[in-house]
């Protein structure tokens, strides 16, 4: 599917909207946390003198029979003798019984096995799918050539009329009758399809939009409302971009080159500036006592003939001589 010339009305930047919308109502306002939290005391409060009363009856039940507590106390005994098992959870090493060892692989290889199927199923309505694509559209392409074979020009009935018996006029309109007949239910066909396809091309091509939209905001977490319409104003006004063509937006790389475009834009309308101040600043001068021409070129020579001492060479001498 050729997305630049894809006719559609949602863009790249409606779909933007649609996602910092969507992440505005996730956050719950504070009322609702508050309350959310009142609800959570109150069910902790209750949950306490529950625990409290049962804390309670339990106590007065061991008094009355001692025996309910021995049977108790043994159960416990026995319960800490169970071995316990070394596993890592999330990183960190724990103590677990074998109970729960066998509860927990149990649940990951239902977790595994669900996964895998579901994935398989996916994968068999995939191909599904394509195959039912693919012979819709050869069976499309059948009936338009079965409309093309079989086109037929109205006959002219009065003329018909005047030079065949009346049994054959009749059947001469039966059977073009039945032609028109036959030539509705091929196009309700093509009807049919051209509505499916237009239906996929459609949720293929928000698809396609949705997923650039997350790119560009993956790519520029800054991206909001504000610098949208920044955007906008500045493809109009400065690169002179259409209306159409911005509410066609689809890739998100044009969106990104158009908004450094116009971050250059700005730092280059700022540079002037920056070097007006710069050249009017003083300029500053070097503290101590400026050295003249001649000690410069005396300082010069002191380092050729140290350098004549310490490297006696040939070089070292011509180099010497020619500043003399």
């Amino acid at each position: 599917m050729n997305v630049d010339s894809q006719e559609s009305n949602l863009s790249i930047l409606e779909a933007t909207n649609e996602i910092l919308k969507a992440s505005q109502t996730e956050v719950a306002p504070e009322e609702n946390q508050e309350e959310q939290q009142e609800n959570t005391q109150e069910v902790e409060t209750a949950e306490t003198d529950q625990t409290e009363e049962t804390e309670t009856e339990e106590v007065e039940s061991v008094a009355n029979d001692p025996e309910e507590e021995t049977e108790e106390v043994v159960e416990e005994e026995s319960d800490a003798e169970e071995p316990l098992f070394t596993v890592k959870i999330d990183g960190e090493t724990e103590q677990v019984s074998l109970e729960e060892l066998q509860s927990g692989y149990m649940r990951e290889k239902t977790f595994h096995r669900r996964m895998n199927k579901l994935s398989q199923d996916k994968k068999q309505t995939d191909q599904e799918v394509q195959q039912y694509r693919q012979t819709r559209d050869q069976y499309a392409q059948g009936l338009q050539q079965l409309m093309a074979a079989n086109q037929m020009e109205e006959p002219n009935w009065q003329q018909l009329k005047q030079t065949l018996s009346p049994e054959e006029y009749s059947s001469k309109v039966a059977d073009y009758q039945v032609y028109q007949m036959n030539m509705s239910k091929v196009q309700d066909q093509q009807k049919q399809i051209a509505q499916e396809q237009q239906q996929e091309a459609m949720i293929g091509w928000q698809n396609y939009v949705g997923n650039e939209a997350k790119m560009l905001m993956e790519k520029m977490p800054e991206w909001n409302k504000s610098r949208q319409d920044e955007t906008i104003k500045y493809a109009k006004d400065v690169l002179g971009f259409s209306q159409e063509e911005i509410n066609g937006a689809a890739d998100h790389r044009m969106i990104l080159a158009i908004n450094k475009s116009m971050r250059y834009d700005r730092l280059m309308d700022k540079t002037p500036e920056v070097k007006k101040k710069i050249k009017a600043a003083p300029k500053s001068t070097k503290s101590g006592t400026p050295i003249s021409k001649n000690q410069v070129v005396n300082n010069q020579k002191n380092k050729l003939r140290q350098n004549f001492m310490k490297n006696p060479s040939k070089e070292s001498a011509i180099e010497l001589l020619m500043n003399r």
